[in-house]
């Protein structure tokens, strides 16, 4: 490679990147390969920073003079140009969202520009232009990675793992060789945010998962009035308020940490505490309308008020720092058991509940079918139902739960007993439904969501899709019996922006609202009217998908006993085909505010506008996998068969929502657990609410 190799990186494959400046090149190694597999040159002089993504796309430092920096795309021969800096790229990063990050060693700053904007403006995230040690200021730049990957991969014991903390320690011991040499007062912290088990895992709540080193140093004399003695051990949440203290920034407005006092020269320690202070009494005077709060807090509260406020300073510091600290103690320790404390008993009671009622359900079920029980395929049927419940337990598959429903599915389409052609179309119609995913925020950016998913431009370019799904949604509705084409008409006029269409569809929902009253056996005419016009013209496919895949399937494939398990999975993955993810900040709330800058009549506006109804729109927009899936067995299987099924659909149902309880509570001090598990089992229990409620309108429309 040369004498002058400047940056190297190593992706998952273990291919190995090199800049090398003797060659003007870019060397590329692959794993177990001695000579260079390709030597990337063109345009390229003295190149530095280096990065390459998981796309195979190589970033690169090209220039020696002006700091250009390069993207060679996959087996591409020549490099695109695609931002400037005053000098040159030490080092190079891309984030999730394709921002660009340069760390300009010589002028001692980071810059940042989007790679999504044909603008080379740059913004500076960090430095001021000249070499320091204050908070603003950088000297030099240098990013020490490898630790937590080391971890992750080999665990915390492996000789791979000593042979890195050899190396931090070095870059420690450096660092704290030059704060020595410098005239300029420094501190130095170095925090560990978690630790992991023996075998390199973190995110529960094992002592060795929760428990880190926090490093302090320091060239001031004397500084620190730590007794040498004694262990100390704080709180990772106290962090906040004390970093700040330190940056000479605010504390957050809804920290509860409080200062580490002990780190804080004496000299300064009133001032801290008097600004963590006011800030928690901004917080508390929050919180506490919804939180009660302990006698003991509210009198220690008191007592600091008089000192910090009022500046009724007759204590001693010592004192006021004891009694900032037992405040510290009550007050943390009240939201830990308001907040992170379960009641275990009731929830094993819940499940206890569930149980029970499934165990019910599932004697009802082998009640009516003791007769002609297929034992193979009800082992089979459990066996994939234990695999498919086994992913409530794992973050990673409920991140990538779409996919995993449509493997599994697919399965269960290959091994059923039905025609070869009806298994291939089958097949194929399922896999075109994957291109309306929508990727969750922890996918990427290995997930990139379709921009024609996304886009919300209703210019005549784009009325292709609207003109598509509408002929979609007629051939459904042509299949379907007893709905009114008049909404239908209206709704696709509105796709294509005719005025006036919306308050005139409104009105047609209350008219057939009215007749449901009068004759139930028309809700199926209401929600098809709703759905056309939540879902939108782009999900619309998907409907007409789903539509098609449950025909194939019902087609003399009554009495198959895997249908009820396929039905309930069908349910969960067009949940997912229709552009949802059990996640709070992607519901699609726009279903609810369709009639923003749109003038309406007053007391339609008054309806149309009020709560219920915009809750009953996004309900029917998130759930129409659902909902279409009883409304579909109601359609298109005999009035005969239809109870038995409907029944057997639930008992899968309830032990999917009991198995998912289960790993809640199993799972309820995980790192991701309001994040990923929480949220999953929100949304099943609504899912199976309402399927139970349209069930039971299914029932009655039967009598």
């Amino acid at each position: 490679m040369g004498p002058q190799p400047r940056d190297i990186f190593i992706n998952t494959n273990n291919t190995i990147y090199v800049t090398s400046q003797a060659a003007n090149s870019v060397l590329v190694w692959y794993e177990g390969n001695a000579i260079p597999i390709k030597d990337i040159s063109g345009n390229i002089s003295s190149p530095i920073g280096l990065f390459v993504t998981t796309a195979g796309e190589i970033y690169v430092d090209s220039d020696n003079s002006t700091g250009r920096i390069d993207k060679w795309r996959l087996n591409s021969t020549v490099g695109i140009s695609i931002m400037y800096t005053c000098t040159k790229c030490y080092d190079i990063f891309i984030d999730m969202n394709n921002n660009h990050y340069c760390s300009m060693k010589i002028s001692h700053q980071i810059v940042i520009k989007s790679l999504d904007v044909i603008s080379n403006a740059l913004t500076i995230v960090a430095g001021t232009g000249n070499a320091g040690s204050t908070s603003s200021m950088l000297n030099g730049f240098y990013i020490f990675v490898g630790v937590d990957h080391c971890g992750h991969r080999y665990g915390p014991l492996h000789i791979e793992m000593k042979r890195k903390l050899n190396q931090m320690d070095e870059v420690i011991r450096n660092i704290t060789l030059s704060i020595d040499k410098s005239n300029i007062s420094s501190l130095l912290m170095i925090i560990g945010d978690h630790g992991m088990t023996q075998q390199g895992d973190h995110g529960g709540d094992e002592l060795n998962e929760i428990e880190t080193a926090m490093f302090l140093y320091t060239n001031k004399p004397n500084y620190f009035s730590l007794s040498n003695n004694k262990q100390y051990t704080v709180s990772q949440i106290d962090l906040v308020p004390t970093l700040s203290w330190f940056l000479h920034t605010l504390i957050p407005f809804s920290n509860i940490g409080m200062m580490i006092i002990d780190i804080i020269p004496k000299e300064q320690r009133y001032l801290a505490m008097k600004l963590n202070f006011e800030q928690m009494e901004i917080y508390l005077k929050h919180i506490s309308l919804t939180l009660q709060l302990s006698d003991k807090i509210h009198e220690l509260r008191a007592s600091l008020h008089t000192i910090f406020i009022t500046f009724d300073r007759e204590r001693n510091l010592t004192q006021i720092e004891n009694l900032f600290n037992e405040f510290k103690f009550e007050l943390q320790t009240h939201f830990r058991r308001q907040w992170s404390t379960f009641n275990i008993f009731r929830i094993i009671l819940g499940l206890i509940i569930m149980l029970l009622s499934c165990i019910i359900l599932l004697f009802i079920y082998f009640e009516f079918s003791k007769k002609s029980i297929d034992y193979k395929n009800i082992i089979f049927t459990i066996s994939l139902t234990l695999i498919y419940f086994a992913i409530s337990f794992s973050n990673s598959f409920i991140i990538n739960e779409a996919i995993c429903l449509y493997f599994l599915i697919q399965t269960i389409i290959l091994i059923t007993k039905m025609n070869i052609f009806k298994k291939f179309l089958l097949s194929f119609l399922l896999f075109l439904t994957r291109i309306f995913l929508i990727c969750r925020e922890e996918q990427q950016p290995y997930c990139i969501d379709p921009l024609w998913l996304l886009s919300k431009s209703s210019d005549t370019s784009h009325y292709f899709l609207p003109f598509m799904a509408s002929i979609a949604w007629f051939i459904i509705l042509i299949l379907s019996s007893n709905y009114s084409y008049i909404s239908y008409i209206i709704i696709v006029a509105y796709w294509f922006n005719i005025s006036h269409t919306l308050s005139i569809f409104y009105l047609s929902v209350i008219i057939q609202f009215c007749f449901v009253l009068f004759k139930p056996s028309h809700i199926d005419t209401l929600i098809y009217s709703i759905l056309i016009f939540v879902v939108g013209y782009r999900f619309s496919f998907v409907i007409f998908l789903q539509y098609f895949i449950y025909y194939i399937i019902f087609k003399n494939n009554k009495n198959n006993q895997s249908l009820p398990l396929l039905l309930s999975l069908l349910a969960d993955y067009f949940f997912y085909a229709t552009g949802h993810q059990p996640v709070l900040s992607q519901i699609r709330w726009t279903a609810a505010f369709p009639t923003i800058n749109t003038p309406l009549h007053i007391y339609l506006s008054s309806i149309i506008n009020s709560l219920f109804v915009r809750g009953v729109f996004i309900l029917i927009e998130t759930f129409s996998g659902q909902i279409l899936n009883i409304i579909l067995i109601r359609k298109m299987i005999p009035k005969k068969y239809q109870g038995n099924l409907l029944k057997h659909v639930l008992i899968v149902d309830c032990f999917k929502l009991l198995t998912t309880s289960l790993s809640v509570f199993i799972l309820r001090r995980h790192l991701m657990l309001w994040k990923i598990f929480s949220p999953r089992f929100l949304f099943q229990l609504v899912g199976f609410i309402i399927k139970c409620l349209f069930v039971f309108l299914t029932m009655k429309l039967q009598k």
